[in-house]
């Protein structure tokens, strides 16, 4: 959420604040997050690794950190092309958002398949999962709409964003290989 608010303020000095706009916003992430619910889930049962886990949260947040130096070149070249008042948002939306989204939307059905030992905790698994991360995603609307945008600006935010995600996602990768090296030594 923290991510999709953020993009109202990357859009919004070449298309407005309109309803255009914040369709657009919430219409790619929705697609984004279906598209990284449906991957991390064919991913996960395939490749039920840990480390998976947190390289996609690390390469979500390089694509994160890296938004600064690409979006007003993108959103320019999309306003000077104007594709229409209405499609303008909705196209610089979808380049700037669908990978990032998708790869958030990954992280819920990796964190089921990595968390659940017994096919009779699936449905335990899920809803905690589920409402761990509705929690977090208000904590992340509250927080960054009514204290860090006004106390940091878009870009600190995005950097704040992606030292998150990277560190978060390094955290479980680093995890993982150490369970798999004990694992390793324990059977030689």
């Amino acid at each position: 959420m923290g991510l999709e608010l953020l993009g109202s303020r990357i859009l919004a000095p070449f298309f407005g604040n309109s309803i255009f706009v914040w369709g657009a916003l919430i219409s790619v992430f929705l697609l984004s997050l279906s598209v990284g619910y449906f991957t991390g889930g064919v991913i996960a049962d395939r490749f039920p690794r840990g480390w998976i886990l947190g390289a996609i949260l690390i390469i979500c947040g390089a694509l994160t950190a890296s938004l600064p130096s690409y979006y007003p070149v993108i959103n320019e070249h999309i306003f000077r092309t104007d594709f229409g008042y209405k499609w303008n948002p909705l196209i610089a939306s979808a380049v700037l958002f669908i990978l990032p989204g998708a790869l958030l939307g990954m992280v819920s059905p990796y964190c089921i398949k990595l968390t659940v030992r017994e096919l009779a905790q699936v449905g335990n698994a899920a809803g905690k999962i589920y409402a761990v991360s509705t929690a977090g995603s208000i904590a992340g609307t509250v927080g960054t709409a009514f204290f860090l945008i006004p106390s940091w600006g878009t870009k600190t935010n995005l950097v704040i964003l992606s030292v998150l995600l990277f560190l978060c996602g390094s955290a479980i990768f680093l995890e993982s290989l150490l369970k798999r090296n004990a694992a390793a030594n324990s059977t030689s």
